[in-house]
């Protein structure tokens, strides 16, 4: 696992703040949005735990969405959340006109709907597809071969 400031440094790199279009990063996260994120679908994460949220409601009350922390993303699914680890991520791709589909190197897929802050989709796949690419046995969206997301991997 890699610090929260490298995350911190690669999340403003690739992801830039932009509560225009629903895409808060730490330290600049509302607080009733995240207290009501982690509430609906963080459960278990700490408010110092989430360096990323983006909010898929349509009033921005953010009760639908995606947390990124240092250890994985965690999203809303039909009841409630769906932490998934970098660690278990083999590869991404962009479904739909709003969504990522995350395939798991243990099998199965979970859909990160991102149609609020669709802005920012494109970045936070690329983000995702490095972080697959990272992983042993995972692949680069751009280039299908093994990359590296932080400086020394």
């Amino acid at each position: 696992m890699k610090s929260i400031e490298e995350w911190t440094k690669l999340l403003t790199e690739m992801t830039p703040h932009d509560p225009n279009n629903r895409w808060y990063l730490h330290p600049q996260i509302p607080q009733d949005k995240l207290d009501r994120a982690i509430k609906k679908y963080g459960a278990g994460l700490k408010h110092d735990d989430v360096l990323a949220l983006g909010d898929n409601t349509v009033f921005g009350s953010a009760e639908a969405g995606c947390l990124l922390t240092a250890d994985g993303i965690c999203c809303r699914v039909a009841r409630g959340g769906r932490m998934v680890r970098w660690s278990e991520i083999s590869s991404a791709r962009v479904v739909g006109s709003e969504g990522i589909q995350i395939t798991l190197a243990v099998g199965g897929k979970v859909r990160v709907s991102c149609g609020q802050f669709a802005s920012v989709r494109d970045k936070l796949h690329k983000l995702i597809s490095l972080v697959a690419a990272s992983n042993p046995g995972g692949t680069s969206y751009s280039t299908g071969r093994p990359g590296k997301l932080f400086e020394g991997d």
